[in-house]
């Protein structure tokens, strides 16, 4: 089973146009998975596709229905109905996207924009009793769950982020230390450059160094990346601390 599979099941199996039963058993062309229903690709993909090389069974000539649906720019996200005076709602890759399974078997769902960041790491760090996937979309202009990897009953697992793959640790200690830091003064620019400013030594000397000690062998990876930009500074803590800057 593939992440999309898993959550066009989960939505009722929405009917899409162009679709049919296959007559025979095959494999998704986009995201492998098992193909119920579909359609040959050469009907399917049109000429602003620009994702040949990411397909994950590039010898199918199928996609499936749930491909189809996730990647259909007017099929609607749960939860991210039109904006009033708007005809249209956001689409699949404007959001990132995860599932979790319960101890008996059940699927949940939930979606993040890109300013609802914190939903990402609930999520990440709720206890899993069962598989889970997660699909995280930076830019917005990709489309992301159809090769996100369908993890086991573990903290740790792996996910993809816009194209790239991460491995995400049992813990989320780093993207915690980095929110810590942002909130004390840091940047997200020195975060992940490791180049600290004046301002940031008078602000968070001692605490950079440890930092420093302890991950600076891990800048660069893609899980310090993700770290990155899921960490976000604690706004009510940053206007209540006084405001050394302003005497610099």
């Amino acid at each position: 089973m593939s992440a999309p599979e898993v959550l066009y099941r989960y939505l009722g199996s929405p009917e899409v146009e162009g679709s049919a039963p296959l007559a025979e058993p095959a494999r998704c062309w986009l995201c492998a998975g098992g193909v119920r229903a579909g359609m040959p690709v050469r009907k399917w993909i049109g000429p602003a596709f620009t994702s040949h090389n990411r397909a994950r069974a590039p010898s199918s000539s199928v996609i499936c229905a749930g491909c189809i649906f996730l990647c259909g720019r007017l099929s609607p996200v749960p939860g991210r109905p039109p904006k009033e005076g708007k005809t249209t709602a956001g689409n699949w890759r404007n959001y990132s996207h995860w599932m979790i399974e319960d101890a008996d078997g059940a699927w949940t769902y939930g979606n993040a924009s890109k300013g609802e960041k914190p939903r990402i790491l609930e999520a990440l760090r709720s206890r899993k009793h069962g598989r889970w996937w997660m699909a995280v979309a930076d830019s917005g202009q990709k489309h992301v769950i159809p090769w996100a990897p369908i993890n086991g009953r573990a903290q740790a697992g792996v996910v993809i982020f816009d194209e790239e793959v991460v491995t995400i640790p049992s813990t989320l200690d780093l993207a915690d230390e980095m929110a810590s830091l942002l909130t004390g003064g840091a940047t997200k620019d020195e975060l992940d450059s490791g180049d600290w400013t004046p301002r940031a030594w008078s602000l968070l000397g001692p605490r950079l160094e440890d930092f420093e000690d302890r991950h600076e062998g891990k800048r660069g990876s893609p899980w310090f990346r993700l770290a990155i930009w899921l960490a976000q500074r604690d706004e009510s803590m940053t206007e209540q601390k006084p405001s050394i800057e302003r005497a610099l």
